[in-house]
């Protein structure tokens, strides 16, 4: 089996399965120096192959032997445990020699015939090797000198009668493990032989792991022991019926430290335990079985006394004293004067300067321990008026000031300070008509003394700082506005540290109060402890606080710098990290004299010494692309020359589906692991996968990329350490840079060949035009003195022509439209003869209409009558005209106006204006097109717009709109124009004191605007 973090994948000598594995049964396992995977197997000995997932083997000489066991010298060769002997396998050259048994070499200047049936092989530094057969006894045997040294009896122990189950040499001795005898360890030098069975109960070890440390961690019937050779202590881990951080089952059979010094057990049909070792997290937790635990998981309230006697707050109204040098416990269930008479959760519990012990919580009032009567008990206060009320008051804390006076934290009731000397007591509340110098909120939370003797006071609605001497209070809130503000009003605890700040824990996140300022400073990270609902906050070392929240603890390492800038860094620690709990409860928190913190929680109470190692937590994990699949089969890519640590994968262009697998060697909390891909060259921005660790593409473009893969580290930032795979998707042959300069060579020699053509016909056709040029020269100069002439007369030619043709054209439009609503359907033909003779006399009709316009325009006889009418009717007029050339091209008309629009304005002239450019936009835009016409008032004028997406004018164009010379060109459709139109539309806008102009319409078209005075 091949596990990868997040799936398991079986390797079997079974048809149709691939790969194949080619052997029935799995013996041993090794990765030697290299990297390599060894696997040895009832059927010789086979390498695994990382760039094709296959094993490899077939190695001649070691075809059907059985390997038991393997060892890799200096040089990278492997010894062989086999049923056959002992032999030497080389795996640069694939040779094997045989040092004993049936296989052994000839050159062989001893022989060892015994040794034919090994079962365990083990190197020293200096080359030798200890061995052990499966018919008992220890043996360690020189290669260089061939010599064998056999171990019977050592100090009265029968070595040749042991079963051992696993050696290993390590600091000059051989360490060895029996199923009967225990555990050895054995110097070679001086012959000394020691036996460990622990306290008697253990003999039975099944194997064994060493750290570098000379730790080792057994494994047996009776548990998993971590054992110290230097100083010979031992720790036992069994299974806890209830503590689901223990054992999975007590009987281990293997145990393997990895890379990480991380634990991995296998206990038979329990299948395989993963521990992290050397974690600093230790529990208490509920069990009715086991010594010394809780009596209840729900703890909310700790306390250590002065004797360091750990007192704890139960749910359910039980205060319970754990003695550490007895480890016992004793039950002290706190009443109610209440007329259920029960009593809820205890929130506090104190112990003053004058050793009394103080208790609090639900509906309990205060209380007091008597010592003679080993009783908790009610304290009378005065004024009786305090006194009454508190009897059943809900009490969340207990605090002493620096001149010996209790402060009580009364949920909904505000603080009462008490002196027990006098029995006098004070009731501090919030006062509505004076807020600034009251309390905050009666519903307060828990109270901190800092240096100055001041009161910080944590309340259902921000925080108040009390000062004893001059009786003042001092609030501070949530600002919405305000960044260097609490972060929330709901403040939960609030704590004193080490170095002398406080610090606030809100529903909303920590903050830190900042002297210079008077303010509290949010502790605002975007991964982590930003948003999160804290519980309770605790300090040992200066410039260290830790919290408790509602999904774990973090710790806070922060510092000041010159400029009083607050700089700090965090680590989060969770469930899959050690700790029993998940969520921890409000204020349950308390520091042991021997800098150890307690938290409570949902599942019993966390515990850790703040100067312990937290290193074996700080794990970096690194994302691993895993499988290549190219249309669902696996592709293996192989290691870039360029760059040995690259591997690259090569494509063509026809593959146009490839997947890439990735996961992360990542076996704490792999369910919070997130990953992010980017296929350099083609994707922009990292993908962030939801489910699946898999990234797919499909019909990528010919070219070089690169696929990175990123994980999260444990506090959710991205690791830097990227996999990365090249890959590279060959272009087709058309694609390719030869075929591209045979194609331009191609090009180019037509080219030339086409521009010799051409220059040698421009040649003669250039002596030709000079000699028309000549020609056409002379009769130029002589019709530019007519054209002048004509000049004169244009204005009146064209008002003539107009009024001449229109009648006729009138009259045979007439005539034409009769003609085409003939319904003989022997005159089909005919009739779309006669209507395209009808369209065409109906367009010869329009220019007719606009050169008379123009001409009436040019000299002056166009009547002129402005006055105030309603544009939103002529507007509306000509979009209906223009509805039905719009719907042939399949063009949308939308418009926008108010249903009355009153300007001043010839109403003739503007109504040939709007039809122009409604046509002019027809002509110019596209089939499907759409046209825009829009009008509004603004200030003292009208702004009338058309609006097209068609095809736009180019600078040029724009520049010379007006010009009838240069201003031609057809439409979308193939329309003519002469320009005339745009012409006649700016004279008669001009005319009505308006202006007209254009702008690009975005991304395609043209806007034309006009304005008309409304006055």
């Amino acid at each position: 089996m091949c596990f990868d973090g997040h799936h398991f994948k079986s390797y079997q000598n079974r048809i149709g399965l691939d790969p194949i594995l080619p052997a029935d049964k799995i013996s041993s396992l090794y990765a030697d120096s290299k990297g390599t995977l060894w696997v040895g197997s009832n059927n010789g000995i086979f390498r695994y192959n990382f760039l094709t997932d296959q094993f490899q083997g077939d190695f001649e000489e070691l075809d059907k032997v059985y390997i038991h066991d393997l060892a890799e010298d200096q040089q990278g060769r492997l010894y062989l445990a086999t049923d056959e002997g002992l032999a030497l396998f080389e795996p640069k050259t694939q040779e094997t020699k045989w040092y004993t048994g049936p296989n052994q070499s000839a050159d062989q200047k001893h022989e060892l015939p015994d040794l034919d049936n090994i079962k365990l092989v083990t190197l020293q530094p200096d080359g030798r090797l200890w061995l052990v057969p499966f018919d008992g006894g220890l043996y360690r045997f020189d290669p260089q000198t061939l010599e064998l040294e056999s171990f019977p009896e050592l100090n009265g122990t029968a070595l040749d009668q042991l079963y051992l189950t696993q050696i290993a040499y390590l600091d000059d001795r051989l360490f060895m493990s029996t199923l009967s005898t225990g555990f050895f360890e054995f110097d070679p030098e001086n012959q000394t032989l020691k036996n460990y069975t622990f306290e008697d109960q253990t003999y039975d070890i099944h194997h064994f792991s060493a750290e570098k440390n000379g730790t080792f961690w057994l494994a047996s019937n009776s548990g998993l022991i971590r054992y110290n050779t230097h100083t010979q202590d031992y720790q036992r881990y069994t299974n806890v019926p209830g503590d689901p951080l223990s054992l999975e089952r007590t009987a281990v059979d293997y145990v393997m430290l990895d890379r990480d010094n991380d634990l991995w057990t296998s206990s038979g049909i329990r299948g395989i335990n993963y521990g992290i070792n050397n974690i600093p997290f230790e529990h208490l937790m509920f069990s009715q079985d086991l010594g010394y635990t809780l009596f209840q998981k729900e703890v909310h309230a700790i306390h250590f006394d002065f004797e360091n006697n750990m007192w704890v707050g139960y749910e359910s109204g039980l205060v319970e004293k754990h003695d550490p040098i007895t480890y016992t416990k004793t039950q002290h269930w706190i009443k109610s004067k209440s007329k259920s008479g029960q009593t809820g959760a205890i929130f506090g519990i104190f112990e003053d300067s004058r050793r009394n012990i103080w208790v609090g919580g639900w509906q309990s009032g205060l209380q007091k321990l008597n010592r003679v009567s080993n009783t908790f008990q009610h304290v009378s206060l005065k004024p009786d008026s305090i006194s009454d009320f508190l009897e059943t008051a809900d009490i969340r804390d207990i605090v002493e000031d620096a001149e010996g006076n209790l402060w009580l934290t009364v949920h909904g009731n505000g603080i009462i300070r008490y002196k027990p000397a006098s029995g006098l007591a004070h009731q501090f509340r919030h006062d509505p008509n004076d807020p600034d110098n009251s309390l905050s909120n009666d519903f307060t939370f828990n109270m901190a003394v800092d240096r100055d003797n001041n009161l910080w006071i944590a309340t259902a609605h921000g925080i108040s700082k009390f000062n004893p001497k001059s009786q003042q209070f001092s609030n501070y809130y949530n600002d919405p506005e305000n960044l260097m503000s609490l972060s929330s009003n709901t403040v939960q605890t609030i704590h004193c540290d080490q170095s002398g700040f406080i610090w606030a824990g809100t529903n909303n996140g920590i903050n830190v109060y900042w002297p210079q300022h008077d303010q509290f400073l949010p502790i605002a990270d975007e991964t982590t402890i930003n948003n999160q609902n804290i519980s309770s906050i605790e300090s040992v070392k200066p410039g260290e606080v830790w919290t408790s929240t509602k999904s774990g603890i973090f710790r806070i390492h922060y510092s000041w710098d010159d400029t009083q800038n607050f700089q700090y860094d965090l680590d989060y620690f969770a469930h899959t990290d050690g700790l029993i709990s998940s969520n921890y409860f409000d204020r349950s928190s308390a520091t042991h004299s021997d800098s150890i913190i307690y938290f409570g929680g949902n599942e019993g109470v966390d515990f850790f010494n703040v100067y312990s190692s937290f290193d074996a937590l700080n794990f970096t994990s690194k994302a691993i692309i895993t499988e290549t699949s190219v249309y669902g089969k696996p592709v293996f890519p192989a290691y870039s020359k360029d760059d040995p640590s690259l591997r690259e994968l090569e494509l063509s262009h026809h593959r146009q589906m490839i997947s890439f697998r990735f996961t992360s060697l990542n076996f704490v909390g792999p369910e919070k692991q997130k990953y992010r891909y980017k296929l350099e060259g083609f994707d922009e921005q990292w993908i962030i996968p939801q489910t699946e660790q898999v990234a797919t593409y499909t019909r990528l473009k010919p070219g070089t990329y690169l696929f990175r893969v990123e994980t999260t580290d444990r506090l959710g930032e991205w690791n830097s350490q990227a996999s990365a795979i090249r890959l590279k998707i060959k272009p087709p042959f058309w694609m390719t840079i030869p075929f591209i300069i045979f194609s331009i060579a191609l090009v180019i020699g037509v080219f030339v060949l086409i521009q010799r053509l051409r220059n040698r016909a421009l040649l003669r056709r250039q002596f030709q035009l000079e000699m028309i040029i000549e020609e056409r020269t002379r009769e130029l100069q002589t019709k530019n003195q007519e054209l002048e002439k004509a000049n004169l007369t244009k204005n009146k030619f064209f008002s003539i022509i107009s009024h001449d043709l229109k009648s006729p054209f009138s009259g045979l439009l007439g005539l034409l439209d009769l003609l085409s609503n003939a319904d003989e359907k022997e005159f089909e033909q005919e009739k779309d003869m006669l209507k395209l003779a009808n369209d065409s006399a109906k367009n010869i009709y329009k220019l007719l209409e606009k050169l008379l316009t123009w001409a009436n325009a040019q000299s002056d006889k166009l009547r002129y009558h402005p006055a105030e009418n309603d544009l939103s009717k002529i507007l509306h007029n000509n979009i209906e005209l223009s509805r039905e050339p719009a719907t042939q091209k399949n063009i949308q008309i939308k418009a926008q106006f108010p249903d009355q629009l009153i300007a001043v304005f010839d109403p003739d002239m503007i109504d040939t204006v709007v039809r122009n450019l409604l046509s002019n936009a027809i002509k110019f835009t596209k089939p499907e097109g759409t046209i825009g016409l829009t009008a509004e008032k603004s200030n003292d004028e009208v702004v009338v717009r058309v609006a097209d997406n068609g095809i736009g004018l180019s600078p040029e164009q724009q520049t010379n709109l007006f010009d009838l010379t240069r201003n031609q060109r057809s439409g979308t459709a193939g329309e003519t124009g002469t320009g005339l139109g745009l012409l006649i539309c700016k004279e008669f806008v001009t005319k009505n004191k308006g202006e007209i102009w254009t702008t690009p319409n975005r991304p395609n078209g043209t806007i034309f605007h006009f304005t008309l005075p409304v006055k």
